[in-house]
């Protein structure tokens, strides 16, 4: 196997070190990673099977450290397509700044500090730092200058990350990518003479949609689907036929008639109607439906989209998984919106 062939010319850890840690903190990231960006890399339509761990700095530390890097081992030759989707994941996982693909004929680096591409092209994603391509068919040995930069000694001591710097830019990192697109929809949002406490509703109530179409249980089902969506047209609870949020949002009576059912299955300050009279919470409902108006979120559908918004700034909406980005930057967004604090509490790794 690869990974050993690797622990044992650079002195990473053995295989069972990375897929499986022993130390408390590093072994719960490995089963985070696995059960996330390895699940869903596993879904994907052309990826082969694929084995996902951590290159932790000690693992068997018990200590929650984020780990250095994630470990994608493909059984045979993977697709640019995999590769592509397997760097998109570790980028929303937001917590290792590396992502290692091993094939059969070539060791690649990626950073997880530059975003993947809006729209692929049919190449490969410009984030790999080409000059640390190893093929394990060859001899490996320290006058390499990709095997020294990624030697045991090279990647625990930050040697590497110094050593490419520029390459690891926190400003495109899932999270703060995120939290700027959010701010830059806000203000245009505001423009538009909405006030600021819907605005913050309406955001934090779409990234919790969102989550719900993207979080995946273990056969690989979401909370909401289009299959879903296409019930509640047939029942009548909807106008149209919608596939997804974008959709939604481009009718106004279906977006909320949306919200009104998400509502009664998740209450809570996401929604209108907080009041316990019943009257008060009609009234909450049409007040914020008078409020907002079809071009607030026809914006707001442009945004989900991922097409560019009227500052010019490209939504990169799309891109991101809200299966696999920090929980705790998601709440910390969450509770900025719905309590109207002026800064977000979370603080990346």
């Amino acid at each position: 196997m690869l990974l050993q062939t690797l622990h044992q010319k650079l002195g990473w850890p053995s295989r069972d070190e990375v897929i499986a840690p022993t130390g408390a903190g590093p072994a719960v990231y490995a089963r985070l990673v696995q059960s996330k960006l390895g699940r869903a890399l596993s879904r994907s339509s052309g990826s082969p099977e694929v084995e996902v761990g951590i290159l932790a700095g000690d693992p068997k530390a018990d200590s929650t450290e984020p780990p250095l890097a994630v470990v994608c081992e493909f059984k045979r030759v993977a697709s640019d397509a995999a590769i592509e989707e397997a760097h998109r994941l570790a980028w929303n996982f937001c917590r290792a700044p590396l992502l290692i693909t091993l094939e059969p004929h070539l060791v690649r680096t990626w950073t997880t500090c530059e975003r993947p591409r809006s729209k692929p092209d049919g190449t490969l994603p410009g984030a790999e730092i080409s000059a640390l391509r190893i093929d394990p068919r060859d001899p490996i040995d320290f006058e390499q200058a990709a095997a020294r930069s990624l030697s045991w000694i090279s990647l625990a001591s930050g040697q590497l990350f110094r050593d490419y710097a520029p390459r690891f830019p926190r400003q495109q990192c899932a999270d703060e990518t995120l939290l700027a697109n959010l701010k830059s929809v806000r203000s245009e949002l505001v423009a538009q003479k909405l006030s600021i406490e819907t605005v913050h509703d309406l955001l934090a109530r779409l990234m919790f949609v969102q989550f719900l179409f993207h979080r995946k249980d273990d056969k690989g089902h979401s909370a909401l689907t289009p299959e879903w969506l296409k019930k509640q047209y047939e029942t009548k609870k909807l106008s149209s036929v919608h596939k997804d949020l974008e959709s939604l949002l481009r009718n106004h009576s279906d977006a909320y008639a949306f919200f009104r059912l998400l509502n009664e299955r998740f209450n809570g300050d996401l929604f209108p109607g907080k009041a316990s009279d019943p009257r008060k919470r009609e009234a909450e409902w049409r007040d914020e439906m008078k409020e907002v108006h079809p071009a607030h979120l026809k914006l707001l559908a442009d945004f989900v989209g991922g097409k560019v918004l009227p500052s010019g700034q490209h939504s990169l909406w799309p891109l991101y998984s809200f299966d696999l980005i920090p929980l705790e930057f998601i709440s910390s967004i969450y509770e900025t919106f719905v309590s109207k604090d002026k800064g977000t509490h979370y603080t990346p790794a």
